[in-house]
């Protein structure tokens, strides 16, 4: 956990190098340090706790139905509130880009078109106001 966090911080400082890293590096310098970036990383470790609560309250009640279990629903509002957030919050450089890249990875996301659509138009949205910001 502590290597992933690691890396997503380091995004920010990555040398020009073309592509992307070199649109953004510049305003990432900037960013370094963002609060919705660290925001965003944090996002993604909440999520990963989340879904492991969830997948215990599946293996503590075996033959009912998961959404069923008690404590569900907290869960299920804590997933959504992290998700929104994500969505929402507008990432500073590469790094909480990275985050919300990470974030659209785990399956129980990607799986759900509602929410990997949002973090997908959220993440694009970044990208570009990025790049505006260094070339606008």
């Amino acid at each position: 956990m502590a290597d992933r966090r690691h890396f997503l911080h380091g995004l920010a400082t990555l040398p020009l190098i073309g592509g992307l890293v070199a649109v953004l590096s510049p305003v990432a310098a900037i960013a370094k340090g963002s609060a919705n970036d660290a925001t965003l990383i944090a996002c993604c470790d909440k999520l990963r706790g989340i879904l492991a609560a969830q997948r215990d309250l599946c293996r503590a009640y075996p033959g009912i139905d998961c959404d069923k279990t008690p404590g569900w629903d907290e869960t299920e509002e804590g997933r959504a509130a992290v998700l929104a957030q994500v969505t929402e919050m507008p990432a500073a450089s590469l790094a909480g880009i990275a985050a919300k890249a990470e974030v659209l990875q785990i399956s129980d996301v990607s799986e759900d078109s509602m929410w990997s659509d949002a973090i997908g138009q959220s993440i694009a949205d970044d990208v570009l106001r990025l790049h505006e910001g260094v070339h606008g």
